[in-house]
């Protein structure tokens, strides 16, 4: 397996948010940034709050807060890609080292209907985010990849991330609602409460989670801004 260096740089410098790898939105739907911390004798990559304040990684079935960090700076040749049992796709990002020398790769994996991004332990044969004060085990997950020069050595799969008992359903208006849509909220549209469906989007090389009224558009949010979109997926419970 053969990683890649990339730049990160202390929290303590001054950033811009902009320069930063956007990997995910939390239940708040603020997003969710990659960065590493040194913790025991191990250097984690986890996922770094909105505010840039803090660093949660996961260490030994635990998740951990920390203010002493590095965050990742971008490229635009970054994608993610799926991988699963340990796989370590070619170009896969390095994020830090085990206390043994082993290698641990940018990773971000779904839990519930959340996109979190942690780390990927290869050896384990699985990648571990942190969640609810726990280390959460993950046999499926992508990893950050940076892309050859030509632009067609590595190319994403569809993502099939998903909590047992759930899928994704991509949206086709023609097809119509696909049954057993998870609702996660409601909304009023100035003339009656409607529900609100989970759902997720493409924007760029990141997966914005969101919602979508019945038959409507895709609503969510990144770096502040509102994407509205009518090509989506819906969280749908099989």
């Amino acid at each position: 397996m053969t990683g890649i260096e990339a730049l990160w740089v202390p929290i303590d410098r001054k950033v811009n948010k902009s320069q930063l790898v956007n990997a995910a939105v939390d239940h708040n739907n603020d997003n969710l940034y990659i960065g590493r911390a040194k913790f025991m004798r191990d250097l984690i990559p986890g996922k770094v709050s909105s505010d840039l304040k803090s660093i949660r990684i996961c260490y030994d079935g635990k998740e951990y807060s920390l203010d002493n960090f590095e965050v990742l700076v971008n490229d635009v040749n970054f994608i993610w890609i799926e991988a699963s049992n340990g796989d370590v796709p070619k170009n896969a990002v390095i994020g830090g080292r085990a206390e043994d020398g082993e290698t641990l790769y940018v990773a971000r994996a779904k839990y519930l209907f959340l996109t979190i991004p942690g780390k990927l332990h290869p050896s384990h044969k699985s990648a571990y985010v942190p969640f609810d004060s726990k280390e959460l085990a993950v046999k499926t997950y992508e990893v950050l990849v940076r892309l050859e020069s030509n632009g067609e050595a590595l190319k994403p799969k569809p993502e099939k991330l998903v909590s047992p008992g759930f899928e994704w359903v991509r949206f086709i208006k023609k097809s119509g609602w696909p049954e057993n849509a998870v609702v996660g909220g409601s909304g009023y549209d100035g003339v009656q409460q409607m529900d609100q469906y989970i759902a997720r989007a493409k924007h760029d090389t990141n997966v914005i989670i969101g919602y979508a009224y019945k038959d409507g558009i895709f609503y969510g949010t990144f770096n502040g801004i509102e994407i509205r979109t009518e090509r989506y997926e819906l969280f749908v419970k099989t």
